[in-house]
């Protein structure tokens, strides 16, 4: 009969080759002894049946995730410990084990969720306990995506504009009073409900409202930066000035941002033919004036170096550096005045012609030290 000490050394034989069954014998996520646990990067849980007495299987490692911290599993007396799986989003799955039954896998992680918490391990089992049953799948959360940049140039007001007017109050403070035909209504607006309309019934020849004084003027630099949003329903067979800067007592010169005919037109008046000076835009960059549709107007004035440039929508158009592209007579220089101290906004008609002109005006914007930009859409 085999002594204490013989029976002992054979019962830890048995013990020995039950623990060293193989870990990978069951489906990702099951719940069968010994399978692996994937949670982000897979962790394995070596544990075989359960031994009363005998020693546990090496610790099974938690997944890694994205932002996450990786966790590992616990040693279980008597069993394997499960891995914990990840859950959406990175979230704790925990796979619990316990010693006395066949240990319980982590489920599988999903995607790799960004900032997630770390998988922990599953839990220590108390001898002579059931089975832990393994934890559910979870499906990795999306990765966020950063934003993407902003759209138009300019605000409604930006910071560096001087004088805004949006209409939306039904006034036009600080300019001067509304002419004959202008009204301020909501049938078209570039933002928000109204604004300023002017409609100029034939061989007349419309007007302006003008803004002198602070906080615009004068001019830093002898620069003017200004945007204004138009919308033409009609456009008079004529020559049409839409923005006008002169010196703070009016008269000439002037610089003019215009159309003719139909068609874009820079002006530069001083009184006579000779100075009665233009410079259109050239192709491919567009020459006519869309109806139905709001345009983006942006200008810049300097005084102190007769320079004039026209932005529609973004783009340079025209840019006029002492001279045009001509004169009534000859191609004079486009001398400003000394300083620009009004800016005037509307629709004036120097040829009068039979036909009707509707107009809507919205958004101006007026600095000295920056171009405005277009608000976005």
């Amino acid at each position: 009969m085999p002594s204490s000490r013989q029976a002992a050394a054979a019962f830890a034989v048995l013990l020995s080759l039950s623990s060293c069954s193989p870990a990978d014998n069951g489906p990702v996520g099951s719940s069968s002894g010994g399978t692996t646990g994937n949670g982000g990067a897979t962790g394995m849980s070596s544990g075989g049946t359960t031994g009363i007495g005998g020693n546990g299987g090496a610790t099974g490692t938690g997944g890694s995730m994205s932002g996450g911290v990786t966790g590992t599993g616990g040693s279980a007396s008597g069993g394997a410990t499960g891995t914990g799986g990840t859950s959406n989003g990175g979230a704790t799955g925990t796979g619990g084990a316990s010693s006395g039954g066949a240990t319980g896998t982590g489920g599988t992680g999903g995607a790799t969720g960004t900032g997630g918490v770390a998988g922990t391990g599953g839990r220590a089992g108390d001898s002579g306990g059931a089975a832990g049953a393994s934890g559910r799948s979870g499906s990795g959360g999306a990765t966020a995506t950063g934003g993407t940049g902003g759209g138009s140039s300019g605000a409604l007001c930006p910071p560096s504009a001087l004088v805004c007017e949006d209409f939306e109050d039904g006034k036009a403070d600080g300019w001067s009073a509304l002419v004959s035909g202008m009204t301020i209504n909501g049938t078209h607006a570039s933002s928000g409900t109204k604004a300023l309309s002017l409609n100029i019934p034939e061989n007349q020849r419309g007007g302006f409202i003008s803004y002198k004084g602070a906080p615009l003027f004068p001019l830093v630099n002898k620069t003017m930066w200004g945007r204004v949003m138009v919308w033409f329903d009609s456009i008079s067979d004529g020559h049409t000035d839409i923005v006008r800067g002169q010196a703070a007592s009016g008269g000439n010169p002037s610089y003019n941002v215009a159309e003719q005919h139909g068609a874009y037109m820079m002006n530069y008046y001083n009184g006579s033919s000779a100075t009665d000076c233009w410079k259109r835009p050239k192709a491919p960059t567009p020459t006519m004036v869309p109806l139905g549709k709001w345009q983006c107007w942006e200008w810049s004035f300097n005084a102190g170096s007769n320079d004039f440039q026209f932005f529609v929508d973004g783009a340079l158009y025209v840019h006029v550096a002492m001279t045009g592209d001509g004169c009534l007579t000859g191609n004079g220089p486009w001398v400003a005045p000394t300083d620009f101290g009004m800016v005037s906004v509307g629709a004036t008609i120097a040829e009068t012609r039979p036909t009707v002109m509707q107009i809507w005006i919205d958004d101006i914007a007026i600095g000295t030290q920056e171009r405005i930009g277009c608000p976005a859409p």
